[in-house]
Order: C-alpha cells, then structure tokens, then sequence
C-alpha cells in the first residue's frame, strides 16, 4: 500500500476564531493549507506538555526566517513555549500554541541527519525550502511512539512511508527523532529508550489535533500503534 499525508485535523472551540488566527498569523488557509479545522468542545483535550507522552506532539511549518516570523507573531500577543534557538540537525526552531492550546512549530533550514536513509529526499527538501517572502508552510506532524518499530512496520511497511533519515540526541532519555515522508508532507516519529507515557486520545469532541488525513486505501486502521487517529483525505 502507498499513502499520502495530506492533512492535519485541529478540534477547535470557535472555528470562525481559529480560522482568522491561522490566516492571520500564520496566512494559511484552513481547508486549503493542510490544516483542518473542526468545531469542539472546549475541555482539555488530555495532552501534557511532556514529549514522553504517546501520540501527536506539535505540528510544524517550515519558514526562511524562524527569528521575523517569531517576531511578528510576538507582537501580535502570541505566547511562545521556546524562543528562536538552534536546535540537534543544523535548523532554528521556535514553539507556540494556537488559540485552543494545540502546540506549533516553526521551522528553519533543512535537517542535517545523523543518518540519512534518502538522500534522494533530503535533498529534495534541501532545494525546496521557502523564501524569504513566503508564508509558513506546513510541513510536518511529530508523533511520540511506544515502538518504533511496531511504528516503522505500520508506516514504512504497511503504508509506503519513505524513511528520510533520524536524528539521535545523546542523552539519558535516548531520544530519536525518526523522519518519514508520506507524498509531500513528514511523520516524525519520536522513540525512547525509557519507558513512555500513556497516550492521550484524539478525536470525539476533543480540542487539540483530532487525525492525520491519509489519502490511501480505506483497508486501513482507523489508529495506529499508539492511537493516534487516521482520516481519508477527501
């Protein structure tokens, strides 16, 4: 089987709210940039801030200048988790939530792998980072995985999931970041080698991302290895 990422879906309490917020601080397009936006309740969804925690951890959006953009959305009252810093793979990074909590990413440069599996595609995201008059494009959803191989065989066997390549951070979490690409968009997949926590649940009424939109055969689980919801783009 071969599947395409194509979208992210985002539970939000005021659809009309979020749906400017993403336009205007972001200039995406909700429905037509990838990012899907539905009505929710407005509880907690059950995420924690602990990258420990199974399932969707933040979705990311590559930009020429992570520093302007954070600067901007800074003066427009945006609060960050992580100031502009450079980060493990050569890239600038910056983290910050959206109306209803749900954790973003900003993203400059392209990965510099500890291990690279398709420099065939890494190269191909190397020539193809935006300008630097370009709005943030999406680009990625990172994933907390209890396996990563039970989270290998299902995305790179049983989807067609390309592997990119993996970055490994020397610490005593063991923490690597695995990268794999599903038509133009990327799975990260984060794996420890310390126990990880349970997974908090996507979909219902919940706010926070509900699913990964796939283009693939319906034959396919309605969630992974972890829990984390698919949905057929359409």
């Amino acid at each position: 089987m071969s599947a395409a990422f194509e979208y992210v879906e985002i539970g939000v309490s005021d659809v009309g709210r979020s749906a400017r917020w993403y336009e205007d601080m972001l200039g995406l397009r909700p429905g037509a940039d990838a990012i899907r936006l539905v009505a929710a309740g407005d509880g907690p969804s059950g995420w924690i801030d602990d990258n420990r925690q199974r399932g969707v951890r933040h979705i990311g959006f590559k930009v020429a200048d992570v520093d302007a953009h954070a600067e901007r959305l800074d003066r427009a009252g945006v609060e960050f988790t992580i100031e502009p810093m450079d980060a493990t793979g050569d890239v600038r990074i910056s983290f910050f939530f959206d109306p209803d909590g749900t954790l973003l990413e900003l993203v400059g440069g392209a990965v510099q792998y500890h291990r690279t599996w398709s420099p065939q595609l890494a190269a191909v995201d190397a020539a193809g980072l935006p300008g630097p008059h370009d709005p943030p494009r999406f680009d990625h959803v990172a994933v907390t995985v209890g396996d990563l191989d039970a989270a290998m065989g299902f995305y790179r066997d049983r989807l067609g999931f390309e592997v990119v390549g993996q970055l490994f951070f020397e610490d005593e979490q063991e923490f690597v970041i695995t990268y794999l690409q599903g038509g133009e968009n990327v799975l990260e997949l984060f794996s420890y080698g310390v126990p990880t926590l349970e997974p908090w649940r996507m979909g219902g009424d919940r706010l926070g991302v509900r699913a990964l939109g796939l283009a693939a055969d319906p034959g396919i689980p309605a969630r992974d290895p972890d829990g984390v919801r698919l949905a057929h783009a359409g």
